[in-house]
């Protein structure tokens, strides 16, 4: 991206801090792509992800259909999600580790439904936000897993389990952020630019009958 040496040299806060915030976080939301939904395309940098692998006929033992014509947030019920926590093998105090991934719609609309309808403490809690806890596991939200509002069938919605034990993240170089100040010199600009390498590699979701560390739920129209 380009910066005016103007708004550089004006900022109360130098903007350029400001860009390679901005370039984390776009790094981190590729990132979050490539680990739940890589299709191993050069767009994903050949990676393939979570999502992609347990639908892709080999690994059917990875997940549960939801109930009945769940397929919508506000569908899913208990049963759904309670019997996804019972498929990760157990090899110790793992437990610790385990987590729910899905985006902010639906760990509002169906985490938090869920716990508003439980009342008691989870009902006091309301007087600050909704506790991103469910089953005991927290929940991770990521903007990359599902987050549309219609019918999601046939589509892992959520994600319950042990990451660790399921992917490896490779850094082969971490994020580099390089300034030039002669490639716009005639415009009186700044380029700036940042790069980062990764890999990715979903090694343990189980197999055509079996569960592993990571479980998913997909959706369901019968």
């Amino acid at each position: 991206t380009y910066v005016s040496n103007e708004i550089q040299e004006d900022a109360l806060i130098p903007i350029i801090d400001d860009v390679v915030m901005a370039f984390g976080r776009g790094f981190a939301a590729k990132e979050d792509d490539c680990l739940f939904n890589g299709d191993g395309t050069s767009s994903f940098g050949g990676i393939v992800g979570i999502r992609t692998l347990m639908i892709d006929g080999n690994h059917n033992g990875s997940f549960n259909e939801a109930a009945g014509d769940d397929d919508q947030w506000p569908e899913y019920i208990d049963t759904d999600l309670i019997g996804m926590m019972g498929e990760t093998p157990f090899q110790g105090d793992e437990f610790d580790d385990e987590k729910w991934y899905c985006s902010k719609i639906a760990a509002y609309q169906t985490f938090g439904r869920l716990l508003r309808a439980a009342g008691g403490v989870q009902l006091a809690a309301l007087a600050g936000a909704i506790p991103l806890f469910y089953g005991g596991a927290p929940v991770v939200i990521s903007q990359k897993m599902p987050k549309v509002t219609t019918a999601l069938n046939q589509v892992v919605v959520f994600i319950y389990g042990n990451m660790r034990q399921a992917v490896t993240f490779a850094d082969r170089r971490g994020i580099t952020v390089a300034l030039d100040t002669s490639v716009k010199f005639i415009s009186d600009q700044i380029a700036i630019k940042a790069s980062e390498r990764f890999d990715i590699k979903v090694h343990s979701i189980g197999d055509g009958t079996n569960a592993g560390p990571l479980f998913g739920l997909r959706g369901n129209t019968s």
